[in-house]
């Protein structure tokens, strides 16, 4: 575990939640992936554009952060290298969120117009 001065810490308590701070180590990830595959490859920037049907400074802002990297680029780029993406997966832990989900989850009743008895609530 990496310690941080007194400062650099209260600075990433504030921040190691926020979208963009998230985000960016996301693409960082990623972009370190495709990196390291282009040189087990011994792939070009300009062969990587080619096989993309994209023009070689859009792979390397891309690489670099300094265009945005969608969805479809990504699988796009991923593919030109032999990889696959596979599936995001986002994980709660708001108990609150946890429990309003099961909520929604569970089936719905309602009163029945006659006999008195719950019937399941359509969806």
């Amino acid at each position: 575990m990496v310690e941080f001065s007194p400062w650099a810490q209260a600075h990433y308590d504030r921040i190691k939640d926020h979208p963009e701070y998230i985000a960016s180590g996301l693409i960082l990830g990623i972009t370190d992936q495709l990196w390291l595959r282009m040189e087990e490859l011994g792939i070009s920037q300009r062969e990587l554009a080619r096989r993309m049907g994209c023009s070689q400074p859009f792979v390397w802002k891309l690489l670099n952060g300094t265009t945005k990297m969608n969805f479809k680029t990504l699988v796009t780029m991923a593919q030109a290298l032999g990889l696959e993406v596979q599936p995001l997966t986002l994980v709660h832990h708001d108990q609150e969120v946890e429990e309003a989900v099961k909520r929604r989850a569970a089936p719905r009743t309602r009163k029945s117009s006659g006999n008195g008895k719950r019937q399941r609530h359509p969806k």
